[in-house]
Order: C-alpha cells, then sequence, then structure tokens
C-alpha cells in the first residue's frame, strides 16, 4: 500500500475484490493498481484464489509485508466449471467475507487508475447513492488501445458492428478513442444496460441483500450474458438508484472468458461454460 497515503476516519472503508485463477502477472498489475489508490479512507484488498496452488504460494509470500491484503482460497469440485456462474458464486461468497460498508471488483486481468476510490467515493457521498459506477478505457491485452470499430463482446462480427453503431450514436463511444461510458439507458427503443463490474462502488449491504443471481441460461451464454448483467438488470428490477460519476478511472484489457471465444464456431468453449 502507498506508504504516503493519508487514512482519515471521515472516509469510509472499503475493500476491492478480486478473484483470480492462474494468472499471475497480471494480477501482480492489478495488485498494485489497488496499492496506488489516492483514497484517504481505509482501504483493504481481498483475493479469492479459484483453486490455484501457484497462486496461492504468491500470495502468501507477499501479504506478509502487505497488511491491507488478505486472500482467501477456494477450492473446485468436478461441477465447478469457469464463467459467469462460478463468478457470481465467488463474489457473492466474498461480499460476505468483508466487514466494509462498501466493496468494489477488480478482475485480475484489469487496473485502476489512482484516482478510482476517491471519486466514486466522492459522488456516494455527495449524492447519497448506494450503487455509483465510472467509465473506462479499453485495451487489447498486449496493452495497446482498443481502437477497432466493433463491438468485442458479441459473438458474431455482425452483432459487434450493429452494437458498436448503436453505441456510437448514444454516445458511449468515440470512434478513434477506446473510452467507453458505461451506461444505463432505459428509453425505449434503445433500452442499453452496459454497466460492467470492475467500474461499480456498491454498498456491502445491498448486495447482501440482493445477490448476484447465480442461475444462467444456455440462453444468457448466446446472448454473452454474464454475471454483472445479470446483477445489473437486477438493480433495475428492484427500483435501485444507480448514478455515474462519468469518470474514466478504469483501465480494462481485453481477452477474459466474456471477449474469448471463436465467433465462427457455436459451442461452449473451456472459457465458458455452464
Amino acid at each position: 500500500m502507498n506508504t504516503n497515503r493519508i487514512v482519515s476516519p471521515q472516509y469510509p472503508h472499503v475493500t476491492v475484490i478480486t478473484i483470480t485463477r492462474k494468472r499471475l502477472t497480471t494480477l501482480s498489475r492489478a495488485i498494485a493498481s489497488v496499492e496506488s489508490q489516492d483514497y484517504q479512507g481505509q482501504l483493504s484488498h481481498l483475493i479469492l484464489v479459484d483453486d490455484c496452488y501457484e497462486t496461492q504460494l504468491f500470495l502468501e509470500e507477499i501479504q506478509h509485508y502487505k497488511s491491507h491484503l488478505k486472500f482467501l482460497y477456494c477450492t473446485r469440485n468436478h461441477k465447478d466449471k469457469s464463467g459467469p456462474v462460478r463468478l457470481a458464486r465467488l463474489r457473492n461468497q466474498s461480499v460476505f467475507k468483508v466487514i466494509s460498508p462498501w466493496v468494489c471488483f477488480l478482475d485480475d486481468d484489469n487496473e485502476f487508475e489512482q484516482n478510482h476510490i476517491s471519486s466514486l467515493m466522492s459522488c456516494a457521498l455527495t449524492t447519497g447513492k448506494q450503487a455509483i459506477y465510472c467509465h473506462r478505457r479499453i485495451y487489447n491485452f498486449d496493452g495497446t488501445p482498443f481502437l477497432e470499430q466493433y463491438w468485442p463482446w458479441s459473438r458474431t462480427i455482425t452483432d459487434g458492428l450493429h452494437k458498436y453503431k448503436q453505441f456510437c450514436d448514444l454516445g458511449m463511444i468515440e470512434p478513434g478513442s477506446n473510452v467507453f461510458r458505461d451506461r444505463i439507458d432505459l428509453t425505449v427503443g434503445s433500452s442499453v444496460m452496459q454497466v460492467d463490474t470492475n467500474v461499480w462502488l456498491l454498498n456491502t449491504e445491498l448486495l447482501r441483500k440482493y445477490p448476484i443471481p447465480e442461475t444462467f441460461t444456455k440462453h444468457d451464454w448466446e446472448q454473452n450474458l454474464a454475471e454483472d448483467d445479470k446483477m445489473l438488470y437486477n438493480f433495475v428490477k428492484l427500483g435501485i438508484e444507480m448514478i455515474c460519476n462519468n469518470e474514466i478511472t478504469v483501465k480494462y484489457y481485453l481477452g477474459g472468458y466474456s471477449n474469448n471465444f471463436d465467433v465462427n464456431v457455436n459451442y461452449q468453449s473451456d472459457i465458458w461454460e455452464l
């Protein structure tokens, strides 16, 4: 943790939750981005290791000099598979392990900008909302900005081109930029609900009361609906008030399970299984 960071009791305790499996290099980058936060309240980092002994050894070594970092080892049985079902279950479990009134999620292959948590909390304290989100920059796995003019989470090129144009028309994307403005738009005719897991700051009790749905269907897989989609749909259905702080404070890297599939093959890959 940044030793120069001033901890003030006037700011609520926040826990960053990371779920990881077999990604030591990117996990180290994610941990460093949490350590670099300029947030002035207490900040913890809880890492759930999804049945990976190598990662356990790595975290056992570094946690001796990182007092803010804790990890839990989660074993798998023969029925557990990679994908949104497993992630939803682990995210829900993690929320009941924290003692902080606020949580946010950071995937093990992404990063927070230095002012990520402080800017989200500023909005939370100003507005009184329990669910606040920001915008993000999209990068290829190698760290170069993603500037292609299609939506990389689509399972077909046709759908990817259609969604890219739709999001451009709504002002969520600008051609030539890698900024994506996550948005909840319930306007009749557009009905866009696109907010990524990594951009949220959420009240802990809110998530405990309304956990992420853990049931996914073949249709959900075909539509590429992940656990963050299910959580957002649940919030909308329940009438939870959500607000964007309009800051760009997440660096999102492509290559995770939700955008790592062969668009020419119609089957459930090892990356995402039901």
